[in-house]
């Protein structure tokens, strides 16, 4: 029997298709924001599950690479160490996963992953507090220890002006009204992971075996209802919520790393690629890795300033038609004076659209 998680590695091998390593996909599970990872997430398509493991580890990746090796699903690429293919009973255990098991509703770690967990902090501590006030019971073992949490808490009980009875009703009220919009497994183990003044929420491992979907498919089901809470909660209609006060603060215009959105911001201002390097002390390559990026994650950025239409149009109908993501096959059907990071942004972009 193969596990939950092994599959995904299964399907996101196949996704690679020998063409990225297998640190690559470790990166992008644990929600690395490098631009490679990134970009490595939309070119093949596995955005969704950025950041959706982010306490895997090394070595219990490597064990269970090595097994899908010694179940005879995949086999290493051997011009190209690190790189693994998915063999033709993998392609069947993939094809068999995406029929039935699929992944669920709602899951898209590279949106939601960080304000998801930032809202279930607050809101899972919210909800422990208001349901041990209602019935007075002011000493009880917190869920969350993170000091930023309580201070957050503190000032928002402050600011609601409400009472603990109305604060209850309301939250209730609004969780029902989005947890009816959810599939009733996702609901259920959402609901089950939050402790009240008479319970505390159980773990993915009691919760795996109490719905019978196994540890790491309790987390997925879960981690799909929280991202599809939080998108709800930011939608139009649900910004005068009570739930849209606890991410009121969380900004996510266009998702860029820290150090991509400080290289934008001299781009803005008319700096060059090469003046920004020496003003951020990078190297060339690392200021077109953040360009690879913006153009990967904001649909009004240009690539004019870089390459022209025509050219843009012919390295498009390549990628298309070679049906390839390695970057040296299309640059050797190109003229020389094409470069790496044009093939690459204008792929970016491509994918973009």
């Amino acid at each position: 029997m193969i596990t939950y998680r092994l599959k995904i590695l299964l399907f996101s091998l196949n996704k690679f298709d020998g063409e990225r390593s297998s640190s690559g996909l470790f990166h992008l599970l644990r929600g690395k924001k490098s631009s490679q990872t990134i970009q490595d997430g939309q070119l093949f398509e596995l955005s969704f599950l950025f950041g959706t493991m982010p306490r895997y580890i090394r070595s219990r990746f490597e064990q269970d690479i090595q097994q899908l090796i010694e179940k005879g699903y995949v086999q290493m690429k051997l011009e190209r160490d690190g790189h693994l293919i998915v063999t033709q009973k993998g392609k069947e255990v993939v094809s068999l996963f995406e029929r039935s098991e699929i992944f669920p509703n709602g899951l898209d770690g590279w949106q939601y992953n960080n304000i998801g967990s930032v809202f279930w902090e607050r809101f899972s501590l919210l909800i422990q507090s208001i349901s041990n006030l209602v019935i007075e019971q002011s000493n009880f073992i917190p869920v969350s220890r993170n000091e930023e949490v309580f201070r957050w808490s503190k000032n928002w009980f402050q600011q609601t002006g409400l009472q603990k009875k109305e604060l209850a009703d309301m939250l209730h009220k609004e969780c029902h009204e989005i947890l009816s919009t959810i599939p009733d497994v996702q609901s259920d183990i959402f609901l089950l992971r939050l402790s009240a003044s008479h319970r505390y929420g159980l773990t993915f491992q009691q919760i795996g075996e109490y719905t019978s979907v196994g540890e790491d498919g309790a987390r997925y089901l879960f981690q799909a209802a929280l991202h599809q809470f939080v998108r709800m909660i930011r939608m139009s209609e649900m910004r005068t919520s009570l739930l849209y006060t606890l991410i009121r603060d969380q900004h996510n215009e266009v998702p860029l790393t820290n150090s991509t959105r400080k290289t934008f911001n001299l781009f803005e201002q008319g700096r060059t690629i090469e003046e920004i390097a020496h003003i951020r002390n990078l190297k060339l390559s690392t200021i077109e890795d953040h360009f690879i990026e913006i153009a990967l994650n904001d649909p009004s950025f240009s690539t004019e300033p870089f390459i022209s239409d025509e050219i843009a149009q012919s390295v498009l109908q390549l990628y298309h038609s070679m049906q390839t993501k390695r970057m040296k096959p299309i640059k050797e059907q190109l003229n020389d004076d094409v470069s790496y990071f044009q093939i690459r942004l204008i792929i970016a972009k491509g994918e973009r659209r």
